[in-house]
C-alpha cells in the first residue's frame, strides 16, 4: 500500500484523531518545561543516607571516593565516576530532576527546599 492510497483511506475521525494527539503531546510537553520548577537545593545521597545538601547557586566541586560531582551556574553534574558505563557522567548538566548512579548507589536530585514530600511531575 503506497503512502498516497494511505491518506486517500484516512476518515475525518482519523485526522481528528491524530490532530487530537498532537495538541496532547504539545500540551505535556509545555507542562513538563514550564511546569516543573527548577530546583534550588543539590541533595546527595548515598545508600539512601543524604550525605550532602547545597545551594544549586554556589559553583563548588564535591569529591567523593568514587566521583566527582560539580555544581556550576545553577546546574549540576557528575564529571567524573568510577562505573563501568558512565551513565551518571553521560547525563551532563541538569538543573531538575535527578542524576542517578546505580553501580555507586548514589541519587544526585535537584530540588526545592520548601516542597519535600510533595508528588511533583518528576516523582
Amino acid at each position: 500500500m503506497s503512502r498516497k492510497t494511505l491518506i486517500k483511506r484516512l476518515t475525518y475521525g482519523d485526522l481528528a484523531l491524530f490532530s487530537l494527539l498532537i495538541i496532547i503531546s504539545v500540551s505535556a510537553l509545555i507542562y513538563v518545561s514550564v511546569g516543573v520548577s527548577q530546583g534550588a537545593v543539590v541533595k546527595i545521597e548515598v545508600n539512601n543516607k543524604l550525605l550532602y545538601q547545597y545551594p544549586l547557586n554556589e559553583d563548588r566541586r564535591i569529591h567523593l571516593e568514587f566521583m566527582d560531582i560539580e555544581i556550576k551556574g545553577g546546574r549540576v553534574a557528575v564529571t567524573e565516576a568510577n562505573c563501568p558505563n558512565k551513565i551518571c557522567v553521560k547525563q551532563g548538566f541538569v538543573d531538575r530532576g535527578a542524576i542517578i548512579c546505580l553501580p555507586n548507589r548514589t541519587v544526585i536530585t535537584v530540588e526545592e527546599p520548601d516542597k519535600q514530600g510533595v508528588v511533583d511531575a518528576t516523582t
